[in-house]
């Protein structure tokens, strides 16, 4: 009896071996990294639902694959949104921004512009957005060709010159043959200390009156001692020019302060 029963254990355990064995033969394979089943013996794929899938990105047949309805190069920057180039600067090339789903190039600095779109910011695009005398060249404002800076030309083909017309020159000049020079001769009671110099009244002193100076090309008083004043515009120096100027008692002689005179009362004799 004891026999029969030891024979009997060993044979279940020989049959729940070989009922494990079938069961781990059919479990299975383990999936690679990154991917899974969606349901029991599924095959190992990317995905089940959209939400194992990136920003803008559904799950076809387990795969993450650009929402439908975006041609390449465009994608959704919100779900059901609308399919743009950018969502971001950094989804752009260098030195442009992602304004409203476009890479744009940055707005231009004070005193450039674009002439075309995307374009390169420039100073001008025509040649009447230049100065007189300037043609617009790549961008640039230039002097026709063949002028150096700071002349141009009075007509086609003509020289480079100076000026063309006297506002061209500066202020008391006039325009000769392209070049700013003072007029000719200075009027009555002035002249010139110098070649091209200002017209003026005086070059030394000894061009101005006794008792006055040259001072900048005028002819003027020089300042008077300490205590001293002018009464009248080129007037001698002198102390006072009105009796309220001068101490109590004394009145104004002739730019001096000085006491009145003192007329003695003479009583005839017998009387």
């Amino acid at each position: 009896m004891g026999r029969f029963t030891a024979a009997l254990a060993v044979a279940s355990l020989v049959v729940l071996a070989c009922a494990l064995h079938v069961a781990d033969a059919k479990a299975p394979c383990p999936c690679a990294p990154a991917t899974k089943r969606c349901c029991k013996d599924g095959p190992c794929v990317k995905c089940c639902k959209d939400c194992d899938c990136g920003a803008g990105k559904k799950c076809v047949n387990g795969e993450c694959q650009p929402s439908c309805g975006c041609p390449p190069g465009l994608k959704r920057c919100c779900k059901d949104g609308p399919c743009v180039k950018c969502c971001k600067d950094c989804d752009c090339g260098p030195g442009k921004k992602c304004v409203r789903g476009e890479c744009k190039p940055p707005c231009c600095p004070p005193g450039l512009k674009r002439c075309c779109k995307d374009g390169p910011c420039v100073k001008c695009c025509k040649d009447c957005e230049c100065p007189k005398g300037h043609k617009c060249v790549n961008g640039q404002c230039k002097s026709p060709c063949g002028c150096p800076t700071g002349l141009k030309r009075c007509c086609k083909d003509g020289p480079c010159v100076k000026c063309c017309k006297d506002c061209d020159c500066p202020k008391g000049q006039k325009c000769v043959n392209g070049k700013c020079k003072l007029p000719c001769g200075c009027p009555p009671g002035l002249k010139r200390c110098c070649k091209g110099g200002p017209c003026v009244k005086c070059c030394k002193h000894c061009d101005c009156p006794k008792g006055q100076k040259c001072v900048n090309g005028q002819c003027k008083l020089p300042c008077c001692p300490k205590g001293q004043k002018r009464c009248v515009p080129c007037g001698p120096c002198q102390k006072c020019c009105k009796d309220c100027e001068c101490p109590a008692g004394e009145k104004c002689v002739l730019g001096e302060c000085k006491r009145p005179c003192v007329t003695a009362t003479v009583t005839p004799l017998g009387k």
